[in-house]
């Protein structure tokens, strides 16, 4: 179980082999979620999903295959801490709606103090230890921007283009 909101929590490897199909030995650094099997698995089998199927996954074969260029890439990635804490990717950028690790990391969360930002922000591949928060600081529209889409994606159910 994955539960902590940091990229520790959420980064793991997903290896995939398919001889003749796959190459050998290939990498892909596009960060993808579990909820992309779904549509992953139509795909192979050349099946189109529903309206109302899989609204949160993304077929990921073409980055499987090589074919970067033809991967039909979400406007921003939404995971969940065990706790329920709401993260939002977008690029370089994580929003993390809670305070703590939202998951089995000390501290799991605590109360806003004053003058402190109620959430966090990373900029993850500048700080990939997720240590400088950026929330308030230097970055207030990037926040604004990321619950935009996260209330979007909430209200309509759909985070695929």
């Amino acid at each position: 179980m994955k539960a902590d909101a940091f990229e520790g929590g959420h980064r793991i490897p997903f290896i995939v082999r398919c001889p003749g199909k796959i190459k050998p030995d290939s990498q892909c650094s596009e960060p993808i979620t579990l909820t992309n099997l779904l549509a992953t698995c139509a795909g192979i089998l050349n099946t189109k999903l529903a309206e109302n199927e899989g609204e949160d996954s993304n077929n990921i074969l073409p980055l499987l295959l090589g074919n970067t260029s033809e991967y039909e890439r979400p406007e921003a990635l939404i995971q969940n801490s065990s706790s329920g804490f709401f993260v939002i990717r977008k690029g370089d950028w994580k929003l993390i709606l809670g305070l703590g690790s939202g998951g089995f990391s000390k501290p799991e969360s605590y109360q806003q103090k004053a003058g402190e930002a109620p959430g966090q922000l990373f900029n993850i591949k500048n700080d990939p230890s997720e240590t400088k928060n950026m929330y308030l600081l230097r970055y207030p529209e990037k926040v604004e921007e990321l619950n935009a889409i996260l209330k979007k994606y909430k209200e309509t159910g759909i985070s695929r283009q």
